[in-house]
C-alpha cells in the first residue's frame, strides 16, 4: 500500500487508456457483428444466463428473489448482478440486452483499472498496456463478457479493490470488497488478503480494521439474506453446483483428493485458455507461441537475476500488488478445489487467473527492459529489443487468433442453447397445460420462456433433491408428483455411463414410467466446435410425459 504520488509511466496513462478502451470496444463489436441482421445469436452461451434472468424478472416485477412465483430461493449465484439486471429491466430494457450492456460496460472500465494498477505496479508504459491488453485480446474475456452471468462484475470490482488500495483510499478499497461480496461470496478472500497486506506495510491494525469492517458489511447482508431465504449463508445454488462437481463426494471427505483437483482445475483453465486460440493452428503460428516462449523465459530470467541482486544489494522491500495477486489467486483456487472442484464453463469459476496471466505478461516484459545503461548494440539487440519485440509480436498475432476462434466458439454456444433448451422451453409453453409441473435438469431457458411450475433436479434452488441425487432421482419426481420430464442427454445416449441422467439414477428404479413428447439437439459436428474449449451444457434434452399410474391399494 502506498499514498497517492505521481508516478513517471502515468503521464502516459490517459492516452495508452483511451487504445485499451477502443481495442476492447473494437473488439466486442467484432464478436457482436453476426448478431446483426439474424436471432440465432441472440442469446446466452450457457443456460445459466437465462437463471439469472428469471430472478431478474421475477424481482423487478414484485420485489422478490423467486424463481417459481410465490416461492422465494437463492437459486441465482450473485445478489448483486441479478440486482443490476432487474434495474436494466425496469428501465426497459430485455434480459440479453440490459446482461450484454452490463457486462461490455463491466469489460471497458476493467481495462481502464487493470492498466492503471499495472502502472502503479512500476511497470513501464508498454509492459503495463501488454499486460491490460491480454484481456480483451485473449478472446476468453469477450466470451466471459457476453454470457450473461457477473464474471467481469466480479473482476472489476475486485481491480477496484486493489487499486484503491495501492493508492491509499482504504475506505474506497472496502466499499469496493463490499460490492465484490456481493456479487461471489468467494470475494471475501481478497479482503482477507488487502487486509494482511495492509498491517504487514503498515505494522499498525488500524488500516486492516478498515478494510474488513467496511467489507463486511458485504458479508453481513450476503449471510443475512441466505439465512433468511434458506436457512445456510450460502446460496442453494451451491450445493446443486457441488454435487454436479463432486458427483455427491465432497473432496473435504478424503484431503488428500485436494492436490489432483488443484491440478486438474489448473490443466482444465490452462486447457481452456490455450486450445481455444490454438486448436486447429498452423505450424506458423505454433512456431510463433514457441518463440514467444523463449523470450518470455528469457525475460523470466532477467528478472531473476534482478530480484537475486537486489538481494545482495540489500535493497529496501515494500508492499507488491503483484505478491497480493499471486496469493490471492492461490486462495481462490485451493477455496474452489475444497469447495467446488470444478473450473465452471469457459472456466468462468477461475476467472481471477486470466488477471494473473495479464499481470505476468507485463512482468515478463518488464524483465526485457534495459536497466544498464552502457550496453554494446549487439547486447542491447539480442538481449532486449529482439525478444520483447517476438513478445509483442506474438500477442498481436495470436491476439487476432484469438478473438476470431473464440468468437465462432460463442456463436456456436449461443447458438446451440438456443436450439435446444430455448426451444424445448418454447414447446413446453406452447404444448403443455399451464398448471402442469415440470421436472428438468436445465432450468435457466425453462424458466424464462416455459412459464410453467419447475422442479429443479440439479439442486439449484430445490435443496430437497440433494438427498435423492446420488442415484435415486426417481423417487424424487415420483414424489413431486411431476406431469413432464425434461432430461438433458449426451450424443450416445439418455443412460450413457458417466453422464447425468445415469449419475442421477433416472430410469432406474422403474417408479417413473413416462412417454417420449419431444426431443431437441444441437448436431454433434457442430457441438464439438464449443464443448472441447469450453464445456459446455449437454446437446439433447428429451421431453416426457409421466403417465398416470393408479394408486395400489
Amino acid at each position: 500500500m502506498s499514498r497517492r504520488r505521481a508516478y513517471p509511466q502515468e503521464q502516459s496513462f490517459y492516452g495508452d487508456t483511451l487504445l485499451l478502451l477502443l481495442l476492447t470496444a473494437a473488439a466486442l463489436l467484432f464478436f457482436l457483428q453476426p448478431v446483426i441482421g439474424t436471432h440465432l445469436h441472440i442469446g446466452f452461451p450457457l443456460d445459466d444466463g437465462w437463471i439469472h434472468a428469471v430472478y431478474a424478472r421475477s424481482f423487478a416485477h414484485d420485489g422478490t428473489f423467486s424463481f417459481n412465483p410465490g416461492e422465494p430461493s437463492t437459486g441465482s449465484s450473485s445478489l448483486l448482478w441479478t440486482v443490476f439486471l432487474a434495474a436494466g429491466r425496469l428501465a426497459g430494457g430485455g434480459p440479453v440486452a440490459v446482461a450484454w450492456m452490463l457486462g461490455a460496460v463491466c469489460a471497458l472500465l476493467l481495462s481502464l483499472a487493470f492498466h492503471r494498477l499495472l502502472l502503479r505496479g512500476d511497470y513501464g508504459r508498454i509492459s503495463s498496456a501488454a499486460g491490460a491488453a491480454i484481456l480483451p485480446l485473449s478472446g476468453l474475456l469477450l466470451w466471459w463478457t457476453l454470457s450473461g452471468m457477473e464474471i467481469l462484475l466480479f473482476l472489476l470490482f475486485a481491480t477496484a479493490a486493489m487499486l484503491f488500495f495501492v493508492q491509499g483510499r482504504l475506505k474506497l478499497s472496502g466499499v469496493a470488497l463490499a460490492l465484490l461480496v456481493l456479487t461471489r461470496p468467494e470475494g471475501l478472500l481478497l479482503a482477507i488478503v488487502l487486509a494482511f497486506a495492509a498491517w504487514r506495510h503498515a505494522r499498525s491494525w488500524r488500516p486492516a480494521l478498515i478494510l474488513l469492517s467496511i467489507s463486511s458489511i458485504g458479508v453481513l447482508i450476503y449471510a443475512g439474506f441466505n439465512l433468511a431465504m434458506n436457512g445456510t449463508v450460502l446460496t442453494s445454488t451451491f450445493a446443486g453446483r457441488r454435487w454436479l462437481a463432486t458427483g455427491g463426494r465432497p473432496i473435504s471427505d478424503n484431503p488428500l483428493r485436494i492436490f489432483p483437483a488443484i491440478a486438474d482445475m489448473l490443466y482444465r483453465w490452462t486447457r481452456t485458455l490455450v486450445w481455444g486460440v490454438m486448436r486447429g493452428a498452423g505450424p506458423g503460428l505454433w512456431g510463433l507461441a514457441g518463440a514467444a516462449g523463449l523470450a518470455g523465459i528469457w525475460g523470466i530470467a532477467r528478472r531473476i537475476r534482478g530480484f537475486v541482486g537486489r538481494i545482495h544489494e540489500s535493497a529496501p522491500r515494500r508492499a507488491s500488488m503483484g505478491m497480493v495477486l499471486i496469493v490471492w489467486i492461490a486462495g481462490h483456487v485451493l477455496a474452489y478445489a475444497i469447495m467446488l472442484p470444478y473450473p465452471g464453463h469457459a472456466g468462468r469459476y477461475l476467472a481471477p487467473m486470466l488477471l494473473g496471466v495479464g499481470w505476468f505478461v507485463a512482468w515478463v516484459l518488464q524483465g526485457l527492459t534495459r536497466q544498464e545503461v552502457t550496453l554494446s548494440a549487439l547486447r542491447l539487440l539480442g538481449g532486449y529489443v529482439l525478444p520483447r519485440a517476438v513478445l509483442l509480436a506474438a500477442m498481436v498475432v495470436l491476439g487476432a487468433r484469438a478473438l476470431t476462434e473464440w468468437r465462432v466458439v460463442w456463436q456456436s454456444s449461443v447458438e446451440h442453447i438456443n436450439s435446444v433448451h430455448v426451444r424445448a422451453a418454447r414447446w413446453v409453453h406452447d404444448e403443455t397445460p399451464p398448471d402442469a409441473r415440470i421436472a428438468a435438469y436445465d432450468i435457466g431457458a425453462l424458466g424464462y420462456f416455459g412459464k410453467r411450475y419447475v422442479i429443479d433436479l440439479g439442486g439449484l434452488i430445490e435443496p430437497a433433491a440433494l438427498p435423492y441425487m446420488r442415484g435415486n432421482i426417481d423417487a424424487f419426481i415420483d414424489s413431486t408428483k411431476a406431469d413432464y420430464i425434461a432430461m438433458v442427454a449426451p450424443h450416445q445416449g439418455m443412460f450413457t455411463p458417466g453422464y447425468i441422467p445415469a449419475m442421477l439414477g433416472y430410469g432406474n428404479s422403474g417408479t417413473v414410467q413416462a412417454t417420449l413428447e419431444a426431443h431437441f439437439s444441437y448436431p454433434e459436428q457442430r457441438y464439438q466446435r464449443h464443448v472441447t474449449v469450453t464445456g459446455n451444457a449437454y446437446p439433447r434434452i428429451i421431453i416426457e410425459k409421466v403417465a398416470q399410474i393408479p394408486a395400489k391399494p
